[in-house]
């Protein structure tokens, strides 16, 4: 949480206190006190599905991006997927990442692309095809986080995460917006 305040270009951030039964809520609570772009969501615990199509419902912005509660994240990362999604026009934009297992010493970056690029339908047809063949550790949509998706294609298509998955629901959210995507933006910094 502590670098949710250096997103400058995150104008709402949606904390969702997932039934916690730790110091969790009063936490978030005192981040929200702290920086008027927070608000915070409680609510019975339901999981990562039920947690995330909560924050969608609440969001006001034109944009939404997940950040789990073990992820952390960059403090240019927003402006870059949104910077991108101007230019572009895209649907979805994707970002790089660095994989840090379980806060060890040694960070892999992982590109999934060596360029910057732009994916078109069919781009993105041919690329799920291609990792639904045969799964590789990484593809730029088997998870929620580092991607920015457009708030209105969410509610007026009614993309929801499946909340009776607890295991690759990121993946089957991600397919149900890439079907209305026209194009894919991927940012590598």
């Amino acid at each position: 949480l502590d670098d949710l305040h250096r997103l400058v270009e995150a104008r709402e951030i949606i904390l969702v206190n997932d039934g916690s039964t730790d110091s969790s809520g009063a936490i978030c609570a005192e981040y929200a006190a702290k920086d008027g772009r927070i608000r915070v969501l409680d609510m019975e615990n339901g999981g990562p599905s039920a947690a995330r199509n909560a924050g969608m419902r609440d969001s006001k912005g034109d944009f939404v991006c997940f950040v789990d509660a073990d992820d952390l994240i960059e403090s240019e990362a927003v402006r870059l997927l949104i910077e991108s999604q101007r230019k572009t026009s895209a649907d979805m934009v994707v970002g790089d990442f660095k994989f840090d297992r379980y806060y060890s010493v040694k960070t892999e970056s992982r590109f999934l692309f060596t360029r910057q690029r732009l994916l078109e339908k069919q781009d993105i047809i041919d690329y799920v095809r291609s990792y639904s063949r045969k799964p590789t550790g990484y593809s730029a949509f088997i998870y929620a986080w580092g991607k920015l998706f457009k708030t209105a294609l969410i509610k007026a298509k009614n993309i929801q995460f499946d909340a009776k998955l607890r295991v690759f629901e990121d993946i089957s959210f991600n397919y149900d917006y890439l079907r209305h995507c026209e194009s894919v933006s991927y940012v590598r910094s």
